[in-house]
Order: structure tokens, then sequence, then C-alpha cells
């Protein structure tokens, strides 16, 4: 009585005439080959997953390789060019004193044409040879004393003119270094580790890639 109340049951219709015909062991076999089939979808979804990451990612190391490498960042410059900035300022406001003395010494009406013009007109004096001779000779020191300083001038000022682009150009390069080292969220002196990091992790997802390329054929 107990098995006919089974029989009564619908979800055991199928348990009975599987029993019935023998197809414990089918069954058991396809549930285990049906249980792996979802376990090898489930990996391979997973590896879908991991590979749009990888092209995802792989993109974004290319980009920032090649916008690094154009870059060639240093550990280090940003200090140097802090340093050779103020440098170069301080000597941007010294050429300005210095040019100015220049001036002053050598210029439209400066000391050194003026000194020339008393030599032309103590030449034109009527004195005595001695006294004549003196002060020509007093002129011509002075003169010589001053061409001196311009000398030492030109010392001073690397013998010619400052150039005023040289502070644009490493501002320019601060500039450059800054933002891409807040783009990839470093400090500046991190940058040639950050290249370098990105080529290591670029070189790895492409022998990865080339690994499930060969394992996939």
């Amino acid at each position: 009585q107990h098995d006919l109340r089974g029989l009564l049951e619908v979800k055991e219709h199928r348990k009975v005439l599987d029993v019935f015909g023998g197809y414990e062991k089918s069954l058991t076999q396809l549930a285990t080959h049906y249980h792996a089939w979802k376990a090898a979808e489930a990996a391979l979804s997973k590896v879908e997953e991991d590979i749009d990451k990888a092209l995802r990612e792989e993109d974004y190391l290319r980009h920032m390789v090649k916008e690094l490498a154009a870059l060639a960042p240093v550990e280090g410059e940003e200090t140097q060019l802090v340093e050779a900035r103020q440098t170069g300022q301080q000597r941007k406001k010294l050429q300005a004193s210095f040019d100015q003395l220049r001036e002053t010494l050598e210029g439209n009406s400066s000391i050194i044409s003026r000194i020339a013009q008393a030599e032309k007109q103590a030449a034109r004096l009527e004195l005595d040879e001695p006294s004549k001779n003196a002060l020509l000779a007093a002129l011509n020191n002075a003169s010589r004393e001053l061409d001196d300083a311009l000398v030492q001038l030109d010392k001073l000022t690397g013998g010619g003119d400052f150039d005023e682009s040289s502070i644009e150009s490493m501002e320019d390069r601060l500039h450059a270094l800054r933002g891409v080292a807040r783009k990839y969220h470093t400090q500046v002196d991190g940058l040639e580790a950050a290249l370098k990091d990105a080529q290591h992790r670029l070189t790895t997802l492409s022998n990865q890639q080339a690994e499930r390329g060969a394992a996939s054929r």
C-alpha cells in the first residue's frame, strides 16, 4: 500500500521509471558530466572576463608606456630642474644689473667714450710736454682700467647674453612632468619606476596572451 501511494506522486514517476529501466548508473554518470560541464562553463566565463580585463589593461599600459617613454623622466630630475630654475632666475636679475653697468661703461655717453673724447681734447691742449704727457698717461690708464672692468664683466656674464628661454624650457619641463605625475597618481620622482613597472606588466600580459593562444590551439 505504501508503494502504491508513492506511485501517486508525479515527481516520483521518472525515478520509478529510471529504476525500472536500470538507468541509475547512467544517471550518475550524466550528473557527473553535467556538473563538470557547468564547472567548465563557469571557468570559461571567468577566463573570458580575465581576457577582456587584460585587453583593457593592455590598452591602458601601452598608452602609459608610450607617454612616459616619450617624456623620459629621470629620478631626481624635478629637484635638479627646480634648483636650476632658481639659479636661472637669480642669473636673470644679475644680468639686468650687468646690462645697466655695461651701458654705463660703453654705451652712448658712456664713461669710456667720454674718456676717449677727453684724450683727444687733452692732445690738443697747449701745454708743456711733461704736463701733457702726464695728463694723457692718466687718461690712458683710466681707459685701460675700464677695459679691464669690461673683461671682468664678460667673465661674470659668461662672455655672452643670458638665454632667458632656458628658464622657460625648464618651466615647461617641470609642468609636463608634474602633469603626467598627477595623471598616473604618483610623484615626479616615481615616474621612472612607473614606466619600468608598466613595461614589465605589459610584457607579462603579452606572454600570458601568447600562452592562452597556444593552449587554445
